[in-house]
């Protein structure tokens, strides 16, 4: 029987994708900012807020790194957006 390898980082695509959502899910200020953000792309919201503050997460992460998963944190802002805030 064969094992498939997990080619994931902790269920994310990549290391970069990781680390950019653990802080945007884990810190307060960022998570704010998701969810009065809203429902839109989340290239769109790196250039609206965070560039305003950081290039980076605080690991070093670039909010704009080559390697993101850019679907998935599309799917992140989707699904933690204040919905109420969009109306």
């Amino acid at each position: 029987m064969a094992v498939e390898k997990d080619t994931t980082y902790n269920g994310w695509k990549n290391y970069e994708t990781w680390n950019v959502i653990l802080w945007l899910d884990n810190d307060e200020g960022f998570y704010s900012l998701v969810q009065e953000y809203g429902n839109r792309k989340y290239e769109d919201f790196v250039y609206d807020f965070l560039l305003e503050h950081t290039a980076e997460t605080p690991d070093g992460v670039r909010w704009l790194d080559r390697n993101l998963d850019w679907d998935a944190l599309d799917k992140y802002m989707e699904e933690n957006c204040d919905v109420s805030n969009n109306e």
